[in-house]
Formats: C-alpha cells, structure tokens, sequence
C-alpha cells in the first residue's frame, strides 16, 4: 500500500517533467517579459533572453549594458506594457493603443516624462512593419526643462539593408545628422532593439541591432557635459510597429 505514495511524491518533489524527461512547456507570466525564467524583478535585462552574465557587476546584463566594461550603470525604470500607462501621450497626431503587453503605434509619435534628471539611457523593443523603402521605426529622448533639445534614434528601412540614423534637434533643420549603414540582419523572428542616451564620457549614442548581433552605432561628441533627458517617446514614419519593452538606464556622473 505505501509504494502507490512514491510515485506522487517524487514528483511533487522534483516535478514529472524532470523525473520522466519531459520539457515541461513554461507559460510565461506578465512580469517575465523576456520569458527566461527570470522574473522581471531580478533580472539584469529583463526585455533580453539569455543568462544573468554581467561582467562589469553594475547590475545591468551585458546584453542590454549601456557601457559594458564601466560599472557605471542602474536601471531605473522597466515597462513591459502589461497595462495602459495614462502617462503616454501623443507627440504628434498618432494611431497608437495598448495591447497584449505591447504599445501598438501604427502612426505618427507618442511620448511620456521620465523621472527628472534621471539622464536616461533608453532601450526599446520593438518589431517593426515597415511599408516600404524609407520607413523608419525609432526612439526619442528629450529634454524639455533644459536644452529642450531632442535626440532621435530611428532605424530606415531600404532593400539593400536597413540603416541607422542619428538625429539631433529637429528632423526638418538637426544640430546633428548621421547615419550608419545596413544594420546586420538577425535571426528570422528576431526583434529590434534600439538604444539612445549619453554615456558617462559624454558621448551621445544612437545604436541599433537584430537579435544578439553587434549592430551598429552612432556617436556624437560634441557636448562636454551632461544633459538631463527628461522625456521618452516612440515614433513611426510609413510603418507600424509593436514596441513591446522599455528600459531605462541611468548612468553615473
């Protein structure tokens, strides 16, 4: 009679799928963005899949570290677009709702504050559907209590490989303009992921990449001091796309 126990009891124990074999399918919850197992709370990148590496020992993964060989860096804010945040608001007229732990813009810009002097770096992301050649699907960081300067980094898409662009100021007369060429594919399926703020050298910095691929980057280094990002937006020209995290980092000064 006690042997009909055992069976039952190993696998409270140690779970069937590890007594028998089995791959035990893993529902991801809400607040494991990245589905690695890692709830958002503790892990390094919560929007990259893959281990907890963190090689600097800021706290922040290498796949999504800002400045990977400073321990500089925290992340000050997560979202994961589990719910609807009021905060967001259209930049320019936009098609835009949340939905299925997404932010869905399928035109124009949106926008929202970001906690003041934060300096944030951002990290979106997003899978985009570009329309046609010259679409573009990029992230916007601000500062309207300052400089009132904006900084956009938007990927463009063309036949021949999708580029990444750097804007500083206005689009219609920039500060700054420069581009980096056809961005590394990734993997079929892979999302987009693409990263603007300013590092602790002041460097400001676009980059942009498919997957776990190095992508590519854009850097401006004209400003010697800090400059307080207080705002944060999406935004999409002839494309849609479903940006399903965001990150911000803070680096020390």
């Amino acid at each position: 009679m006690a042997g009909r126990w055992i069976l039952p009891v190993v696998c409270a124990l140690a779970g069937c799928d590890t007594v028998f074999g089995f791959d035990r399918v893993y529902d991801c919850p809400i607040d494991d963005d990245d589905c690695d197992k890692l709830r958002d709370r503790v892990d390094p990148c919560p929007a990259d899949p893959g281990d907890d590496a963190d090689v600097d020992g800021d706290g922040v993964g290498d796949a999504c570290d800002p400045e990977l060989e400073a321990a500089v860096d925290s992340m000050v804010e997560f979202e994961g677009f589990a719910t609807a945040d009021a905060r967001w608001m259209e930049r320019e007229p936009a098609m835009w709702q949340v939905v299925d732990s997404a932010l869905v813009l399928d035109a124009g810009s949106v926008e929202r504050t970001t906690p003041m002097n934060s300096q944030p770096t951002v990290e979106a992301v997003v899978d985009p559907r570009f329309a046609g050649e010259g679409a573009t699907v990029g992230v916007l960081v601000a500062s309207k209590s300052s400089t009132g300067i904006p900084l956009e980094c938007f990927v463009e898409h063309h036949a021949d490989g999708d580029d990444l662009v750097m804007v500083v100021g206005d689009r219609a007369s920039p500060i700054y303009q420069a581009r980096a060429r056809q961005l590394p594919a990734g993997a079929a399926g892979d999302s987009l992921r693409i990263y603007g703020g300013q590092l602790s050298n002041f460097v400001v910095r676009c980059r942009a990449r498919y997957g776990n691929n190095d992508g590519l980057y854009v850097d401006w280094v004209f400003w010697n001091s800090r400059v307080d990002f207080d705002t944060i937006g999406f935004h999409v020209d002839q494309a849609s796309a479903d940006y399903r995290a965001l990150a911000i980092y803070t680096t020390a000064l």
